[in-house]
C-alpha cells in the first residue's frame, strides 16, 4: 500500500472514507469500503461469550483486507465490560490473529497496564501495539515505552507527557470527538513547535507504525 500522510490513527467518526485517518470499524465489514483506511478489533465493552468465536472469524476476515491496517480497538478495561479472565482470554486471541497477519494492534486500557505488560511478554509478538488515547504522566509513558507500547494522544492526554514523548510515537487521535486540528495545537503548545512540525512529525510516526511505506 502507498504511503500516505495518516493524522488521526483512531477515530469512530464515519465520514467520507480517507487515508489521513485510520477509522475503527468493529468487524462490521460492510464499513470497510475502497478509499478509506480501518482497524477491526472486538472492543472489551463488546464482548460477550455467546457469539464471540463467530465475531472472532469475521475478524480474521476483515484482517486480511489491504484496507484493514490495524487489529483493534481491542483490549482490557477493569471499570467497564465482562469480567478480566475473558477479557484477557479474548484479547489473546486478537493478537495471535494480528501476529498470524503481521498487522499492529490499537489498545484500550484502563488500569490493567500491569496486566497487559505481562501479556506482551507472555504472547510473545513481535508487532507493534499502541495504546490510544493515553492520558498518564511522563513516569507511566516511560515504563509503557521502555517495554515496547507506543502511545497515541488525544485532546485530554496531559502536555507535559506530549512534550517529552519521542518523535516515533508522536501519534495522534481524535477518537471521534474532536476535530484532528485541535489535537495537532495541543501537541505543538506542549512542544513549543508551529501545528505544521506537528502534523509533519504525527505523520511519519503513525505510517512508520503502521508499516505504510
Amino acid at each position: 500500500m502507498t504511503a500516505m500522510p495518516v493524522y488521526d490513527i483512531h477515530t469512530h467518526c464515519r465520514t467520507a472514507p480517507d487515508c489521513e485517518s485510520v477509522l475503527c470499524i468493529g468487524t462490521d465489514i460492510d464499513l470497510a469500503v475502497p478509499g478509506g483506511l480501518y482497524s477491526a478489533g472486538i472492543h472489551p465493552w463488546d464482548l460477550e461469550r455467546d457469539g464471540f468465536y463467530g465475531r472472532l472469524q469475521a475478524l480474521e476476515r476483515l484482517a486480511g483486507m489491504e484496507n484493514v491496517v490495524a487489529i483493534g480497538e481491542c483490549g482490557l478495561d477493569s471499570l467497564r465490560g465482562p469480567d478480566i479472565a475473558f477479557q484477557k482470554e479474548a484479547f489473546m486471541e486478537q493478537a495471535a490473529t494480528a501476529a498470524r497477519v503481521h498487522k499492529p494492534m490499537i489498545l484500550h486500557v484502563v488500569r490493567q497496564f500491569d496486566t497487559l505488560i505481562s501479556l506482551r511478554k507472555q504472547s510473545g509478538s513481535s508487532e507493534r501495539w499502541l495504546i490510544h488515547g493515553f492520558r498518564g504522566g511522563v513516569r507511566q509513558m516511560e515504563q509503557l515505552l521502555d517495554n515496547g507500547f507506543y502511545l497515541s494522544f488525544g485532546i485530554g492526554s496531559k502536555p507535559e507527557t506530549l512534550a517529552a514523548v519521542p518523535d516515533y510515537s508522536l501519534i495522534l487521535e481524535t477518537d471521534g470527538k474532536c476535530p484532528v486540528h485541535a489535537v495537532q495545537e495541543l501537541a505543538a503548545s506542549a512542544r513549543c513547535c508551529n501545528v505544521q512540525a506537528i502534523r509533519d512529525a504525527s505523520a511519519r510516526a503513525s505510517c512508520d507504525f503502521l508499516g505504510l511505506h
